[in-house]
């Protein structure tokens, strides 16, 4: 794929054992009991999380813009590494994602810079329009997606780019090989096959 567009959270940075962690700060219980069905459960709800833990609304808003930066949020391990590669063989490198660029700022200031294009929210209102704009700019190159979510997947299909799942962060969706009508990479060394070699 020439032109490769990455995901943020659950792609480059995972930022769920955070979420989990200041869930545990806030309600003085460790989450990990909670396991995969909450997991499940809040999986589709991520921009409203705090409310849905019980936050008024304004104080969840607050807490996710203000506090929330206070969690640490680590770059996947093995990322900078692909991004080089990929930048060394001449790929075009973008973000989409649904984040805002403070958050990309502060998580990801690392990785920014291999990026030849980065769309938010702040840009788009939705992932899909930053997958329709890429798709304008890189007219005529072929183009590729890597997401953590099924929403990921489905802008993918509208906009006509190929969808590579991923199901190597603590995250989401956590998604797997054979269950999925796409390809998944389980691990950043799966990732950085299926972009540098057109495999897994």
């Amino acid at each position: 794929m020439e032109v490769n567009i990455f995901d943020f959270d659950g792609v480059l940075v995972d930022s769920f054992p955070a979420h989990m962690q200041a869930l545990s700060d806030v309600i003085g219980v460790a989450v990990d009991v909670i396991g995969a069905r909450f997991r499940k459960a809040i999986q589709s709800h991520r921009e409203d999380f705090w409310g849905m833990v019980g936050f008024p609304r304004e104080m969840a808003k607050v807490f996710h813009s203000e506090d929330f930066l206070n969690y640490d949020c680590p770059i996947i391990e093995g990322i900078p590494q692909v991004l080089e590669e990929l930048k060394s063989a001449g790929k075009v490198l973008c973000l989409a994602t649904h984040n805002n660029k403070r958050n990309l700022h502060h998580f990801g200031k690392d990785i920014l810079s291999y990026f030849d294009l980065v769309l938010t929210r702040d840009d788009f209102g939705r992932k899909r329009e930053s997958l329709e704009f890429i798709a304008r700019e890189y007219s005529g190159k072929s183009r590729g997606m890597m997401g953590d979510t099924h929403w990921d997947y489905e802008d993918s299909v509208v906009t006509k780019t190929r969808f590579l799942g991923v199901g190597y962060s603590a995250g989401w969706e956590q998604f797997r090989k054979g269950e999925n009508e796409f390809d998944v990479a389980e691990s950043v060394g799966e990732l950085r096959d299926y972009l540098l070699k057109e495999k897994i």
